[in-house]
Formats: structure tokens, sequence, C-alpha cells
């Protein structure tokens, strides 16, 4: 693929994408061929002003053209959805885009939901670290120049003690910070050695672990539902398109018994990967004739329920937080309120 394809990638945003992915499946449902379907969103696109949309179109036309459609839906696409697009040409295309959108849908709603949730707090920690900068910048000189430290009241001297210890040590906390930040950043997808399974339980590796584990059965329930089999080869292609943690997870699903379903082999896998209700629920959807579409369902009310969880997870970190910056304020208003006193 060329440069301005590259390019044109990085600028097509998850929502433009899955707006496409929608409207080709509504359009291929109607028994539109993907010629016209292109051109019909590409109308569409261009009386918007998409113009990121309008490329990607236009490269798919010229790739249709030369016999290349498929090639280029993938190179497009990321994670489960090359799966369902390496269909094209075999298969019925309306379900696959359809799939396709579903897929990153359920992706983006998660990931939109993660990050909401980190905001907050990283809001509420910055304004901690702010108040203890004035505090100890400004409240703390000022009462300084009308009284010797050694003679503060009690709650003003360990206010200020403390502040002078995080000042002197400022730089070794800081550079630990950002090392320890830069360590859990780079173990989320690499980490999968022995104790991930207990990192695995708690923040922010149990997150991490909960997205791939909802983008592992969006493919899974995506491409079921598209009417393909799921073999150890859409298994490993799945596993192609995710970070050293879930290649090592799915690897240990291969590895099972080849005379087992898929269901059995996430379960005899021995690992609460990629989550351990969501594996219950598939074997017992999908050892059943017509199970796949129950289990679609089920998925979908799974995510928002998972959202919910985040949601409120955050508001009980963002409210203990919240305690911690008015514990803060209050501490250096009794501190100036025994200054006053000490000087009156």
């Amino acid at each position: 693929m060329n440069a301005s394809m590259r390019l044109n990638k990085v600028f097509w945003s998850n929502t433009a994408r899955a707006e496409f992915y929608r409207l080709m499946a509504g359009l291929l449902k109607m028994d539109t061929d993907i010629p016209e379907a292109l051109r019909v969103v590409r109308e569409a696109c261009a009386a918007r002003g998409a113009k990121s949309t309008l490329r990607v179109i236009d490269d798919l036309q010229e790739a249709r053209l030369r016999g290349a459609l498929q090639q280029t839906l993938v190179f497009y696409a990321s994670g489960g959805e090359r799966l369902l697009f390496s269909g094209i040409g075999a298969q019925d295309p309306a379900p696959l885009f359809l799939g396709a959108a579903e897929i990153l849908e359920g992706r983006t709603k998660m990931s939109r939901a993660i990050k909401s949730a980190l905001v907050m707090p990283t809001l509420l920690l910055g304004l901690i670290g702010v108040l203890g900068v004035m505090l100890h910048l400004q409240v703390i000189p000022a009462f300084a120049q009308i009284m010797d430290p050694g003679d503060f009241p009690p709650t003003a001297r360990i206010l200020a003690s403390s502040l002078e210890w995080m000042a002197d040590w400022g730089s070794f906390i800081g550079v630990g910070a950002v090392a320890a930040v830069l360590i859990i950043l780079g173990s989320l997808p690499l980490y999968a050695e022995a104790g991930r399974s207990l990192l695995d339980k708690v923040f922010p590796w149990n997150l991490y672990k909960l997205n791939l584990a909802i983008g592992f059965y969006l493919a899974i329930a995506a491409l079921i539902k598209s009417g393909r089999d799921f073999t150890l080869r859409e298994l490993s292609t799945v596993a192609g398109s995710m970070p050293r943690y879930g290649q090592r997870n799915i690897a240990a699903i291969i590895d099972q018994s080849a005379e087992l379903k898929l269901e059995d082999r996430i379960l005899a896998a021995g690992k609460a990967w990629p989550d351990q209700e969501l594996n219950a629920v598939f074997r017992a959807f999908n050892s059943k004739s017509g199970g796949a579409p129950l289990f679609s369902e089920y998925l979908d009310s799974w995510i928002q329920s998972a959202e919910a969880r985040i949601k409120a997870r955050a508001a009980t970190l963002n409210t203990v937080l919240l305690i911690a910056i008015s514990a803060l304020i209050m501490v250096g208003m009794f501190a100036m309120f025994q200054f006053f006193q000490t000087i009156s």
C-alpha cells in the first residue's frame, strides 16, 4: 500500500469508518451491488464534506477495478474487521459490513467509556498537585516572612514540613512516577508471563483485559453471524491483530486438543481469559443450534453493563479524590486559622 493510502488510514476516524460500514450494509441488504453502493455512499459523503471517507472510497473504487478490493478493505480495517473482510468475494457482503460496524462500534463504545473514566481522576490528581504547589510556594512563604517556621502552629508545621519534603524529593518522585507509568503502559500489551493473571484483577490491567475480551468476542460473534465457521485459522488471524498479551492467551486456546470445539477450547485453556463470565455464556449458547445470534444479543447487553460498571467505579474514585482535595483545602484553611490565632 502506498504512502497516500497510509495517510488516508491515519485520518479516517473510527466514527467515519463505522458510518461507512453501516451505510454499505444497508445498501447491500437492498440487493445493491458493491460498485453502486460505493457510488451512493460517495455522493452522501461529498454532500456532507466527509473528505477522509471520500479519499478511502476513491481508493476502494480504484482497487475494485484492478481486482484488489478485498486487500484494500482489509488494509483500511483493523482487528476483527479484517477477519470479516477476508470473506469479500466469497460471501454475501452485507453481513460482513454489518458485522464490521458492530465490532467497531462495540470496541469504540468501550474505549470511550475507559478513556472518560480516566479523564476526571487525572484532572483531580493534577488539581491536588497544583494545590500543593500553591501552598508550598505562596501560602507557607507568606507566613514564614512574619513568623519563624520553627514557631509555626502544629498543623501548619506538619503541612510545611510535608510540602518541603515533597519539594526536596520532587525530582526523584517525578522521575519515579513517569517510570512507573511507562512500565505500566508497556506491560499492558506486552507482559504475559507469570503473575499477569493476578495483575488482570486490578486497575488498569483489568480494564485492558476487559477491552481485549470485548474485541475478541465481538469478532467471534460477527464472524459466526456472517455464516462462516470459526476455525483455528480464523483464531490465528484474530491473534495476529492483537498485542503479545492477547497472542499468548489465544495461543493457549489453539494448543488445546483438536477434538474440542472452540467454546470447549477456551475453557480448557484453564484461564479466565478473555472473560470468565463470557466464556461460560458463549459455551452455553454456541453448543446449541441457533445460539450464535442469541449470544450476540447477550454480548450487546453485557457491553452496556460493563460500561455502566466502569462509570460507577470511576465515580467512586472521583469521590475519593474529591474528598482528598477537600481535606487538603481544609488543612490549609485550618493552618491559616491557627496562624491568625497565634499572631493575634
